[in-house]
């Protein structure tokens, strides 16, 4: 029962952290003309994620045998091991995402900030006009 609270607990500040900071980081990293429409495709994906898991849910209820030890272990530990997959991913797939232009800028590490805007946005030319003008931006609110 209490690895089962801590579970939720743990799920719950994580999805909680996510939901807040993913659509910022994806508004960042992304080119102006696309931010709304990236934004409001992750919210669209978290729905469809949440349909799925409502259905996968809602079949391991029918596990046979109500009052058996498998049906007890098998009706949440079914879902939660579907859902662990795409974490997993998320998780792995982070390890390859720039750091924020953003916060880079606010640590005071400008180079940086400059390279991840090449990276995103210049297509490898540090003086493109697009990279210089959201340095300049960055510049500014800081």
């Amino acid at each position: 029962m209490g690895m089962l609270i801590a579970g939720r607990v743990i799920n719950g500040l994580s999805v909680g952290i996510e939901s807040a900071q993913v659509p910022v980081y994806i508004s960042e990293i992304s080119p102006p003309s696309l931010r709304g429409r990236l934004v409001g495709s992750q919210q669209w994906a978290i729905t469809w994620g949440i349909l799925i898991m409502y259905y996968i849910s809602f079949g391991c209820s029918y596990i046979a045998g109500q009052t058996s030890t498998t049906y007890s272990q098998s009706v949440f530990r079914i879902p939660w091991g579907v859902q662990m997959v795409p974490a997993v991913l998320l998780f792995l797939g982070m390890m390859f995402l720039p750091e924020s232009p953003r916060w880079l800028a606010r640590k005071d590490r400008w180079e940086e900030c400059k390279e991840v805007l090449t990276l995103v946005h210049g297509k490898g030319d540090p003086p493109s006009p697009f990279v210089q003008a959201e340095l300049q931006e960055i510049s500014d609110m800081c």
